[in-house]
């Protein structure tokens, strides 16, 4: 399987996983798990065992990030995500499959540029902490990626950081973040290829969907936001639901950012609720 576009990947450049329902459970309901920015799957990894119990799982590593080939043959835009997204699900889709994108952070701007590709559009997408609002980066800084040794100045700024101190950041309660969450974080910062990737992301990346395409968007969507998120504010959410014609938005106090690491059974149960209804 490969997606056939002017920046094509193949399946097996991409880390995808996949993981049946269990066993009571025979819906023929597909989550589309959609990491974020400088994540991966690994984001999903608390989520996905109790989203199991309503419908199949799928998840990957997004080009560029995590396990998935970092190649400089593509084109790291969100449109260009939004259909390797829709390829990558091709083997797992019949007529009778439900799929249901779930976006975290700016995985929910790829996720809402779905129904505009899909010839089966998704009947419901669910947003997690969703990017919103945000511009194309100016002119100056896509130019200055032609520069030479851009990606090594870039490699040296995010390596003074220290993955940790990014967690405390990102996760309201910091008494869960363990030694396997700074590793599996911090093991994609150590290969120079993702720079270069990351090098390309800052030169295509369009801005985040306008009002005006949002206004467009007519499927059903649940907004899920920690109310203690100071990566992506609440008040982006709530710009986000007044935005699309058929959005809810449930909040939860002392949440930060990573809700499916924070409370991924209470997320689990609201994406069921809200597919179920």
């Amino acid at each position: 399987m490969s997606y056939v576009d002017r920046y094509p990947v193949q399946a097996d450049e991409i880390n995808v996983q996949h993981y049946p329902a269990t066993e009571n459970n025979a819906s023929q309901r597909l989550f589309v798990l959609i990491h974020g920015f400088m994540s991966s799957a690994y984001s999903y990894q608390a989520l996905i065992p109790e989203l199991r119990f309503y419908g199949q799982v799928v998840t990957f590593d997004l080009p560029g990030f995590g396990r998935s080939k970092k190649t400089l043959r593509y084109r790291y835009s969100y449109a260009q995500y939004a259909k390797t997204v829709h390829a990558i699900l091709q083997p797992y889709v019949s007529e009778k499959t439900e799929v249901i994108p779930v976006g975290h952070s700016m995985g929910g701007q790829i996720a809402l540029r779905l129904p505009k590709i899909m010839p089966r559009p998704p009947k419901k997408i669910v947003l997690l902490g969703s990017s919103g609002g945000i511009a194309r980066l100016p002119y100056w800084v896509r130019a200055a990626t032609y520069l030479p040794f851009f990606s090594t100045w870039l490699r040296r700024y995010i390596r003074k950081h220290d993955v940790r101190n990014i967690l405390h950041e990102v996760i309201y309660d910091a008494s869960i973040i363990t030694n396997e969450h700074v590793y599996a974080y911090e093991k994609p910062l150590q290969e120079k290829a993702m720079y270069q990737s990351l090098t390309k992301f800052i030169r295509h990346r369009e801005g985040d969907l306008t009002k005006t395409e949002l206004a467009d968007i007519h499927v059903p969507i649940l907004l899920l936001w920690g109310e203690a998120d100071r990566v992506v504010p609440l008040n982006v959410g709530e710009k986000l639901v007044r935005a699309l014609p058929s959005a809810t938005i449930l909040t939860y106090p002392e949440i930060g950012h990573l809700l499916p690491e924070e409370m991924p059974k209470e997320t689990a149960k609201a994406i069921q609720s809200f597919t179920e209804a």
